[in-house]
């Protein structure tokens, strides 16, 4: 009679499966939990749970996320999970990021600094400075976004994952090319490259191609930019990275009206606009409704304009009443 398969065993195959069959690989985490549940092992269901919240995230369905994560944190209420209590922390902080509650988000994310190192791993830890430096830089606080991605940058350098230090070090260029600092973006840019093409994440060398054409613009190299924003956006296409494809199609509608290309600004800008609607993201869209504002007053679309920089206000103050209470 052959061994049943342990739980271990089903979430290594579930955690390879996950970014090419998320189908098969959610099913696997469910079989796993229910193996562990069964065997009354809760850090391995609680490890089961945290994995099928990853790939529901990578899927974009937050609400299935951070319901497999409250069953989580019913785990830990009553028994003893180690580090999942911080992994599961750390995602339902993203999950609340993704879904434009950005205090609820930041509250997640502070609480995972305050854990003791019993109940969570270096990289979850990393994840939750980067996320509190992306509060921050949604508020434009890039003094303060700056801070968590250093001590970020700083935790993932002692970590044995060369990805989560690029990623660190991308956080890092993207506060430096807003606050005008482009050679030290480009430098930092530069030394993140190699790691991210061998290790072929194609997410990470989306950022560094459209943070290169950001720089780009504001030197008024607009073909450079076109050309490494296009880049960007073909390889955010290919792996259907919504928020990625919205920052580049704005950035290119910035090309187009820098060159008085206005009608094909206006498309890029609505393309934007739609799918920051898709994606959920309360910062993407204000973003797009400021480029349209823009564009439509170009166009000479005076009504047009104004209602978008309305809304543009609208958005910026929903998010930042957020954090009101603080």
């Amino acid at each position: 009679m052959p061994t049943p398969v342990s739980a271990d065993q089903l979430i290594a195959r579930a955690k390879a499966l996950a970014k090419s069959q998320s189908r098969d690989a959610l099913e696997l985490t469910l079989q796993a939990r229910q193996r562990a549940a069964e065997q009354n092992l809760p850090d391995q269901e609680a490890a089961a749970l945290c994995l099928q919240a990853r790939i529901l995230l990578l899927l974009s369905r937050n609400n299935e996320a951070l319901a497999a994560l409250v069953q989580v944190h019913a785990l830990a209420s009553g028994h003893d999970i180690g580090p999942r209590q911080g992994e599961a922390m750390q995602l339902q902080g993203r999950a609340l990021f993704s879904s434009s509650l950005y205090q609820q988000a930041a509250v997640c994310w502070q609480n995972c600094l305050t854990l003791p190192a019993s109940a969570i791993d270096s990289k979850p830890l990393t994840r939750a400075q980067m996320g509190l430096g992306s509060i921050h830089f949604i508020r434009d606080q890039f003094d303060q976004a700056l801070e968590h991605h250093r001590q970020a940058e700083s935790l993932a350098l002692n970590s044995d994952d060369p990805l989560l230090y690029s990623e660190a070090q991308l956080h890092l260029a993207t506060i430096f090319v807003k606050q005008g600092q482009h050679t030290t973006a480009l430098a930092l840019l530069k030394e993140a490259l190699p790691q991210i093409r061998a290790a072929k994440n194609y997410t990470q060398e989306a950022v560094v191609y459209g943070l290169i054409g950001e720089i780009h613009i504001h030197h008024g190299e607009l073909e450079k930019a076109q050309t490494s924003l296009m880049l960007a956006l073909k390889i955010n296409r290919l792996i259907a990275n919504l928020p990625g494809e919205v920052i580049n199609l704005i950035l290119l509608g910035q090309c187009e009206l820098r060159n008085q290309e206005i009608e094909g600004a206006l498309d890029l800008l609505h393309s934007a606009h739609a799918l920051a609607l898709e994606s959920g993201s309360t910062h993407l869209l204000a973003q797009a409704e400021q480029g349209l504002a823009e564009a439509c007053r170009a166009a000479g679309q005076a009504q047009e304009a104004e209602h978008h920089a309305d809304e543009y206000r609208r958005l910026r103050t929903q998010i930042l009443d957020q954090f009101t209470a603080e």
